[in-house]
């Protein structure tokens, strides 16, 4: 192999790994884009089996910002972040009798911790989700629609 075509082989895997590292940022800069569009899709779901009248959420145990929080403004979907709530227990004793209250309004409601997304392709994920009383894992897919829960695996419960 000559000189030339070495330098010829080294500008074609140059430009493959160059392709290679934007394929690889895009897919990272999707997957962030979409992260709340997940997470927007599970409280969507959870909201609909709710009795309760509040969702305070948490992402890894902190407050949502403010733009995820305004997706719900114009629904009649009460969530809060989980800093607005506090949690009661009006039996001390029984841990399921654990409820959220609404620090200004005084309302009822659940509370729910986003832990985080894995990704197994820019359609389907599976996200970890912790409640007061038990842990899930939902699987989320992307579809026509958008983004919808299709599967529900408890992990563990207290």
């Amino acid at each position: 192999m000559g000189r030339e075509q070495r330098l010829e082989l080294r500008k074609c895997a140059a430009y493959f790994l160059r392709g290679l590292l934007w394929l690889i940022f895009a897919c990272c800069l999707y997957a962030l884009n979409q992260q709340d569009n997940v997470k927007e899709a599970i409280l969507r779901s959870q909201v609909k089996l709710s009795s309760t009248g509040v969702i305070f959420v948490a992402f890894n145990g902190r407050d949502p910002g403010e733009s995820f929080i305004q997706r719900f403004k114009k629904d009649e979907m009460l969530v809060r972040k989980a800093s607005q709530g506090m949690e009661k227990n009006d039996q001390g004793w029984d841990v399921w009798k654990t409820y959220y209250v609404d620090t200004a309004t005084g309302l009822k409601g659940g509370y729910i911790n986003i832990r985080y997304v894995l990704w197994f392709g820019p359609f389907w994920t599976r996200v970890k989700v912790d409640y007061p009383m038990a842990g899930y894992t939902f699987t989320v897919v992307r579809t026509w629609k958008g983004w919808v829960v299709v599967k529900k695996d408890m992990n563990w419960i207290a």
